[in-house]
């Protein structure tokens, strides 16, 4: 597509919000057997490409797996009819298993009564 190879490498890790691939991409440019100005001409351009796609690269995944995902499964509908009859097959929810703690605790409220006469004056 016309894009060197430090523009390439920046594109993807930005597209695929992989920043393991800068590294990987340095070190490639450093063992290609180019020329000192080339490769940091590479090298420098590696974080602007990724820079620049890195913010589609996220809003991006979560658009198309909120959006077109369950469009590409027959639509939201069927996907929770499809959830809801998994569930029901699968057991009722994880609450069941043994160890299951819930995140979302009750709040608990503890009072006391104390009866000493120390308190009798409106102490506390």
């Amino acid at each position: 597509m016309g894009y060197n190879p430090g523009e390439a490498a920046g594109l993807l890790a930005g597209s695929q919000t992989i920043s393991a691939v800068i590294g990987v991409a340095e070190d490639t440019l450093a063992n290609m057997g180019l020329d000192e100005a080339q490769r940091q001409s590479y090298v420098n351009i590696i974080p602007v490409s990724y820079a620049v796609t890195y913010i589609f690269g996220t809003a991006g995944s979560a658009w198309v797996l909120s959006s077109i995902g369950p469009k590409m499964l027959g639509g939201l509908e069927k996907v929770k009819a499809d959830c809801k009859d998994l569930e029901a097959k699968m057991g009722n929810s994880q609450a069941d298993e043994p160890g299951f703690i819930p995140a979302a605790r009750p709040v608990t409220f503890r009072t006391y009564r104390i009866e000493n006469e120390w308190f009798e004056k409106g102490k506390r």
